[in-house]
């Protein structure tokens, strides 16, 4: 089947069989495990299991609810508000499933599913490059030959939400973030078809890092920036994103979003985030890195940097970012790096080779 044709199917009916939690128990804590790969859920008995699908009613695996998707600063802003949460397809729930699919072919292991499960019953394979969903029932998750109960997987889902967490999806290294690039690269071949696939991808990764964010309506001709975006504090920003070969012009379209937020939406300039989104940060010799300082010095506006690599980072490692500083990821002809300011987000040091795979730093 072509990816063209591959439809997102959601369960929106009660599944036939429900799964429970043994009676008497709740869950401590929630801890990923690298060696394990699948989520380790300590209970209030003493022992553990991994999480398993609960086959929820409205699966935040799946889609969105409205209210994540919405920003108060831009409620005219003509966006797609598409809910599908895997922006390649990758996760459906057909009808004759008891629990959503995740097709292998089509998963870049980005981690956005992986996040949102509220048992942790998603988890990432680095060595496949795919999310995998585990339905197998165990000694605390119980199936039912009965459909799901609103109220008990409420209760549930409630419970969960309560524990604390720890641990991070995966480790990465040269060999994982390589192989992550190559499906990467593969996919969005597939998905090159999809005018929307590289701002809906964005638009994923920075809800699931904490940066509230709405894509652009395709088709629209009135307004052209590719994504909005609002951070604590009421500061606005815009994005372009840009994963093919037209980087060079994203700073300069850059200017023209600013002048189109201050003009038509009456926000300050001093208060909008510019950012731009790419695969590989631009080469060292571009004129990518000098724009962007000459927009400095001349408008005082700091334009971010982010890579995909970046947003997946922080999905792998479960951390939000706010862009509320406006040198947090700036970068120009004087610094072509962002490797050690996002060591400082991080906490720690990367395990990547300098300037492989392009990901924090310009390759030449």
């Amino acid at each position: 089947m072509a990816l063209s044709d591959y439809r997102i199917l959601k369960q929106r009916k009660s599944s036939k069989k429900s799964k429970i939690l043994a009676a008497g128990v709740y869950p401590i804590s929630v801890e990923w495990n690298q060696d394990e790969k699948q989520s380790i859920i300590k209970f209030s008995d003493g022992g553990q299991a991994p999480g398993s699908c609960v086959h929820c009613i409205n699966p935040p695996c799946l889609e969105y609810a409205k209210d994540e998707i919405e920003l108060d600063t831009f409620k005219e802003f003509p966006a797609d508000r598409a809910p599908e949460v895997c922006p390649t397809k990758a996760i459906s729930w057909p009808q004759e499933s008891d629990s959503p699919i995740i097709d292998s072919e089509v998963c870049i292991s980005c981690g956005i599913c992986v996040s949102r499960c509220p048992v942790a019953a998603i988890y990432l394979d680095p060595d496949k490059t795919t999310a995998i969903l585990n339905d197998l029932p165990n000694r605390y998750f119980l199936l039912q030959n009965q459909e799901v109960s609103e109220t008990t997987q409420k209760f549930l889902l409630e419970m969960f939400s309560q524990v604390s967490e720890s641990g991070i999806f995966i480790s990465e290294d040269d060999d994982i973030l390589q192989r992550f690039f190559d499906k990467f690269k593969s996919v969005a071949t597939e998905q090159k078809h999809s005018f929307q696939f590289p701002n809906h991808l964005v638009r994923n990764l920075m809800l699931e890092v904490g940066i509230k964010a709405l894509m652009r309506r395709r088709g629209d001709t009135n307004l052209r920036m590719d994504i909005v975006f609002e951070q604590s504090g009421g500061r606005s920003g815009t994005c372009e994103v840009e994963l093919g070969g037209e980087v060079l012009d994203a700073p300069r379209n850059l200017l023209d979003n600013v002048a189109v937020l201050v003009s038509r939406y009456k926000i300050s300039k001093d208060s909008i985030i510019p950012l731009i989104v790419t695969l590989s940060l631009p080469n060292r010799r571009s004129e990518y890195w000098q724009v962007i300082k000459d927009i400095k010095q001349v408008l005082d506006l700091r334009i971010n940097s982010l890579t995909i690599g970046m947003l997946v980072l922080l999905v792998w490692n479960r951390i939000e970012i706010s862009l509320d500083s406006q040198e947090i990821l700036y970068a120009d002809s004087d610094m072509y790096t962002l490797r050690d300011k996002f060591e400082r987000i991080l906490g720690r040091e990367l395990n990547i080779t300098e300037g492989y795979p392009g990901f924090m730093e310009s390759q030449k």
